[in-house]
């Protein structure tokens, strides 16, 4: 997670969050298709999770003309054998699309990612990824990247 006392870190300058994906190691288990819900080895951005905090805070614009001030979007996908993503969806569909529109955007336009393993062999796998979104003003010390 992003120290928020240190300005100089890039994760602080940040409009989004991303909280921790909701996967997690466990028994080997198959939901529908043959898509593992966990496996051995967890699916990964390539260059791992700050790579893809780095890559969505590049990439993710705050929605104009919306009231909220924060605003969280559950983004779920399976990260197939050879990296791609697909069945890119939310997770219960809420009022403001958005939101919604916006974090589908970014995470369909994600380059591949490192697929998830089972005893070394690479497999489909579900992952969920919360994106919080929040306006420049809500945050604390708020400093524009430049």
């Amino acid at each position: 997670m992003p120290n928020q006392s240190n300005p100089d870190n890039a994760a602080t300058n940040q409009l989004v969050r991303i909280d921790e994906p909701v996967c997690t190691p466990s028994r080997n288990k198959i939901i529908k298709g043959n898509v593992h819900i966990s496996v051995d080895i967890l699916p990964e951005y390539p260059g791992g999770y700050e790579k893809f905090l780095k890559y969505v805070n590049a990439n993710l614009m705050y929605p104009a003309g919306t009231k909220e001030v924060v605003d969280r979007v559950i983004i779920t996908f399976v990260v197939n054998q050879d990296g791609s993503l697909s069945d890119i969806e939310v997770a219960g569909h809420r009022q403001n699309s958005l939101f919604e529109n916006e974090a589908l955007r970014v995470v369909k336009k994600s380059p591949k990612w490192v697929s998830g393993k089972i005893k070394g062999k690479a497999v489909r796998t579900h992952y969920t990824v919360p994106i919080l979104f929040q306006k420049p003003q809500a945050l604390p010390n708020y400093h524009r990247p430049v």
